[in-house]
């Protein structure tokens, strides 16, 4: 299988991912910890940036051979939106905001058409990626009475952090 990585270039992560070399073989873990794929549930939904696009990009692989649907929103820079295409990961983006994290995607949410709300508010949530966006975006959902057990998170940076 064919894996997709972000390299921020900041990290012991990236580190190690740009030292990878074309047909190297790895043992990748990828739907474990926090971030775990649900198998029960019909609907999965997608909030990160681009940070977790290769994760969900197995998690759409993994969507499809069950029958599942999926759908989500990320917080991309433009440069990065081509990642989507390249991948056909049915996903919507807005621009990302460093100073006004989650805040575009969260609009986006709120112009959703009530019936499709209604379709999804029962979805498994994963929300990966930048820390301050997870964290609003969790809150948002919880407002709009999707339970906690239903969100699954897993920051991977952090304003100012290094190494998470």
């Amino acid at each position: 299988m064919l894996c997709s990585f972000y390299l921020h270039g900041k990290g012991p992560g990236s580190t190690w991912a740009a030292n990878l070399e074309a047909g190297q073989q790895i043992r990748f873990r990828a739907g474990q910890g926090t971030l775990r794929y649900n198998d029960l549930a019909k609907h999965h939904f997608f909030f990160g940036d681009e940070t977790s696009i290769g994760l969900f990009n197995w998690y759409k692989t993994t969507a499809l051979a069950c029958s599942h649907e999926y759908f989500g929103v990320l917080e991309l820079k433009p440069e990065h939106k081509t990642a989507l295409n390249d991948l056909k990961i049915m996903i919507d983006s807005v621009h990302s905001s460093m100073p006004a994290p989650a805040v575009k995607a969260i609009e986006w949410m709120e112009e959703m058409h009530p019936d499709c709300w209604n379709n999804w508010k029962g979805a498994t949530f994963y929300l990966a990626g930048r820390a301050m966006s997870i964290t609003r975006f969790r809150k948002y959902l919880l407002l709009k009475g999707v339970t906690s057990a239903q969100i699954r998170t897993n920051a991977y940076w952090a304003d100012g952090k290094r190494g998470l």
